[in-house]
């Protein structure tokens, strides 16, 4: 698979109409075959936000192009990841990100987010309304991308990390998922034996400084439980929970644009420790390294040397579990 293609980007809004008519929001991002485009931005507020590398439609690279879907964490939303999911199409995949009613940031804000328990049922019900989207099992995504089925991965971040393990364990994407990525996961309400039936490649990341999903009670006990024949867990160390997210951008950026509330200043300065563990230390390094190793594991999920190849020499890390062990 060719790499560093551009990448092209498109918005959609789609339904299922098998939960009375639930409406969720998809961003796809994926490779072009030729350069060209006006770039899109990311909004922080509307018609506050920063352009990134994606440009908006353009013809697709050819070929039958893997998948990985992606679910964000807690009062997320589909758009939080924009340099993960650049880096990843640029690497050949399309990127498919959802958003998940009843806990996106809007949500929590209007008072109309979800208990916990209803939260993971409609997530994995909407990761597996967007697979039959995206195969074309139903209608109501027009994509026209050509996929290869047979190469879709799921990747989560926090709560997102819980749905696509969850999905798996249920035997997501009817137990054809290509691998799972669980970013910063949070894993403590998985059981024994939902952790039991993940029988899919998967990838744990941990940050070693996350105070939100610690290693001690999110990553270590469940390894207990899961196959290890089939999980690699990598402890980044000098990493905290928003390290793969757009979170050190934001807080880089909304200073300077115009129109940006103060409450959402402040806001953001409350994570200013997030991403590294450490407020005002460099954020991009650590959002770099979860792409390279995003992008290695995807390359041969499952196999431990492209995971060490990834890190050598760009970070500082353990390897907790290794299924080539």
């Amino acid at each position: 698979m060719t790499s560093h293609h551009s990448v092209g980007r498109a918005s959609h809004l789609v339904t299922d109409t098998d939960r009375d008519g639930r409406h969720f929001g998809v961003e796809v991002w994926y490779p072009l075959a030729r350069d060209g485009g006006e770039p899109m931005m990311y909004e922080l507020l509307p018609g506050v936000g920063f352009f990134g590398a994606a440009v908006a439609g353009g013809e697709a690279a050819p070929g039958a192009l893997p998948v990985v879907i992606v679910s964000h964490g807690h009062t997320g939303t589909r758009l939080v990841y924009s340099q993960l999911c650049e880096a990843l199409a640029r690497e050949g995949y399309v990127v498919v990100s959802l958003d998940h009613p009843g806990d996106t940031m809007a949500d929590v804000i209007l008072g109309a987010g979800v208990d916990e328990a209803t939260n993971i049922e409609m997530r994995v019900a909407d990761l597996h309304c967007l697979y039959e989207l995206l195969i074309g099992r139903r209608e109501g995504l027009n994509h026209g991308l050509t996929l290869d089925t047979s190469r879709v991965h799921a990747l989560g971040h926090s709560f997102g990390a819980y749905a696509v393990v969850e999905w798996a364990s249920r035997g997501g994407a009817e137990g054809t998922l290509a691998s799972v990525i669980a970013l910063q996961p949070y894993l403590v309400p998985m059981t024994p034996a939902a952790l039991q039936r993940v029988t899919t490649p998967l990838l744990l990341v941990a940050g070693e400084k996350d105070q939100t999903t610690p290693v001690s009670t999110n990553v270590m006990p469940a390894l207990e439980h899961l196959p290890s024949e089939f999980v690699t867990a990598v402890v980044l160390d000098g990493v905290g929970h928003q390290g793969c997210s757009d979170v050190g951008l934001y807080i880089e950026t909304a200073p300077t644009l115009p129109g940006v509330p103060a409450f959402v200043l402040d806001f953001l300065r409350t994570m200013d420790a997030d991403t590294t563990g450490v407020a005002g230390e460099p954020w991009r390094p650590v959002a770099a390294i979860h792409a390279s190793l995003v992008a290695a594991w995807l390359s041969r999920p499952g196999d431990v040397t492209v995971v060490r190849s990834a890190l050598d020499g760009a970070a500082t890390y353990r390897i907790v579990a290794s299924s080539d062990s």
